[in-house]
């Protein structure tokens, strides 16, 4: 099963309608925001579903998925986001760590984190450029260190480096105590 988060849901939109030409609709799903609650509900019950599944599956998801849902998914294709966010999404392959017994050449879930689009940069994470940056060259260069296998403790320190006070700016800081005010 295949996960693909993407930081728009234009790019969301736009890369389901690509996988319309190879699988079929049985085998793939669109989920963000936009859909009606009853739908989102749908939705998320049928990713929580896919352990039961044979066949093979294709979620194109945003950011929604990076919270409160229970899936184990095989692979992850996703957009560079701030680590925090990719660390999220990298708790949707593996959760459970059976990938072996579904895919006996598996170890390890693969994991491609592709550069985030203009239009994320642009608008979603507009005030994190640095954050961004970080975040991809830092994982970058872990993972080609550690050829692919990296821990949980290695992206806790990630976090820790890559969310300082130079790195994030004042202005962060202010928002958030004009937030607290």
């Amino acid at each position: 099963n295949v996960l693909v988060v993407c930081n728009t849901i234009a790019m969301a939109r736009e890369i389901f309608d690509l996988l319309n030409q190879g699988i079929c609709l049985e085998h793939r799903m669109l989920y963000h925001s936009q859909f009606i609650l009853q739908d989102k509900k749908n939705k998320e019950d049928l990713l929580e579903g896919l352990e039961s599944r044979d066949n093979g599956f294709v979620a194109v998801c945003t950011q929604i998925v990076e919270v409160s849902l229970d899936i184990d998914f095989d692979v992850l294709y996703t957009e560079n986001a701030p680590i925090d966010a990719i660390i999220q999404r990298l708790g949707r392959v593996n959760r459970k760590g059976k990938i072996q017994e579904r895919i006996p050449e598996m170890q390890f879930a693969k994991v491609v984190i592709t550069h985030e689009s203009d239009k994320s940069r642009k608008y979603v994470y507009k005030d994190l450029p640095r954050i961004l940056s970080l975040t991809y060259s830092n994982l970058s260069r872990m993972a080609n260190v550690q050829k692919g296998n990296i821990a949980e403790k290695d992206l806790k320190n990630l976090v820790d480096k890559i969310y300082t006070k130079e790195n994030l700016g004042d202005g962060y800081f202010q928002e958030l105590n004009d937030a607290k005010e």
